[in-house]
């Protein structure tokens, strides 16, 4: 059968330390630009193709003209908050508001766990150790590509 064939090149690079081996296109939602720098090259390092926006608005835009496989997104912003772009990706595309990743640091607040809760939704708290990053983005992006943890 089929099954002794290599498979081609590319699959068969040796994934970067801490990769699950899913990769895909991830947006980073984050305003403070040194903490966004460092989740970014660390997601390229694992394979991912990266966008990062600043700010909700920014990302609003970027979701409307990419497809993205998962959303990192902080909860805490200048302008709009990740509840603000969790509502607002909802309407677009409710298959991708169920991707987004939260990272907080407001993890006591009780406003926030039970946003949280209410969506289901994958959340870390800050300061994350870039493993757990990698993980919880493998695990929204899948095996699958549809995000669904096997059951």
């Amino acid at each position: 059968g089929d099954l002794a064939r290599a498979p081609p090149a590319a699959q068969r690079e040796e994934p970067a330390p801490g990769s699950t081996g899913a990769t895909g296109r991830v947006l980073v939602v984050e305003d403070e630009v040194a903490l966004a720098e460092v989740i970014e090259e660390y997601l390229v390092s694992c394979g991912h193709a990266v966008d990062v926006a600043h700010d909700v608005r920014t990302a609003l835009q970027r979701v409307e003209q990419v497809r993205y496989d998962a959303i990192l997104s902080d909860m805490k912003m200048p302008d709009m908050s990740g509840q603000d772009l969790y509502e607002r990706v909802r309407e677009m595309s409710p298959d991708l508001a169920a991707r987004i990743i939260f990272s907080t640091g407001d993890s006591a607040n009780p406003e926030t766990i039970g946003f949280f809760e209410r969506v289901g939704n994958r959340w870390l708290t800050k300061p994350f150790n870039l493993t757990q990053l990698s993980l919880a983005i493998a695990s929204v992006i899948g095996p699958h590509g549809d995000g669904r943890l096997p059951a």
